[in-house]
């Protein structure tokens, strides 16, 4: 993965900041891996990495009694989850920090488990397992997403398209030996079922797609970025066979 962040254009952060999630995923979902954590009673401190508008974070606050850190590098997610949180009550426990998931600056050793959904991807997966598990105390665990390979040959054109922006992506079997070599015993994984994609992330983000075209009509560049989205929905609907995020859940060793 290059050392550069990448930066997107603002009408990126406008169509997902009206998403009620920034990818693949669901509440069902994470309240599945939470139930796959040991101990989870007895978690003092979160890091929920790349947590966008903060879906999953709400979950994890609401079904933990757990201090929360929230970081992202998108100031309006950040917002839109301070004022989710207060509105909700969970103000004192969830603490918005803007900043860099390649370069966590946080302690050795501050959190029982660090969570990310759909975000690790942008350092990569095994790298992003490495760098935060020095943040991990012992036997502390991580409960991540990443895009992975379901198929062992999948057609040309998907897998230009997806190699093409992640050029990391490995199989769901490449994915955990990259657990074990991170310093991870894996505890259990899952794959995403085909819904937490159409009806979670890509039905909202079509009807996003079509309010925001009349609005930048005369905009080529804003109307090349909505095809693009559009073009992602569609290429999902022809291969999801072939590939999907998979959750996977493992503790410090």
């Amino acid at each position: 993965m290059s050392d550069e962040p990448v930066i997107f254009p603002p009408l990126f952060y406008e169509v997902f900041g009206n998403l009620p999630r920034q990818g693949p995923g669901g509440d069902a979902y994470t309240l599945k891996a939470l139930s796959l954590i040991p101990n989870k009673e007895s978690i003092r401190d979160i890091l929920d990495v790349g947590c966008g508008s903060g879906a999953p974070t709400m979950v994890l606050a609401r079904n933990t009694t757990a201090n929360i850190v929230a970081l992202d590098n998108c100031p309006p997610f950040l917002e839109t989850l301070q004022k989710t949180a207060q509105e909700s009550g969970f103000d004192k426990r969830i603490r918005c920090v803007n900043g860099d998931m390649s370069k966590p600056e946080f302690a050795p050793d501050s959190f029982d488990l660090i969570w990310s959904e759909g975000a690790i991807a942008c350092v990569g997966f095994e790298q992003g397992l490495k760098i935060w598990k020095p943040l991990l105390r012992a036997n502390g665990c991580v409960a991540v997403t990443d895009l992975c390979w379901f198929t062992e040959n999948p057609p040309k054109e998907i897998y230009d398209y997806l190699t093409g922006f992640y050029p990391g992506m490995m199989s769901a079997a490449e994915s955990l030996k990259a657990v074990e070599r991170a310093g991870y015993r894996l505890l259990n994984h899952f794959s995403l079922p085909k819904e937490s994609w159409a009806m979670e992330y890509f039905a909202p983000l079509e009807v996003e797609i079509e309010r925001q075209r009349p609005l930048h009509a005369n905009d080529t560049k804003a109307l090349e970025l909505l095809d693009a989205l559009q073009f992602e929905a569609d290429m999902y609907k022809k291969y999801s066979d072939h590939y999907g995020y998979a959750f996977f859940i493992a503790q410090k060793i």
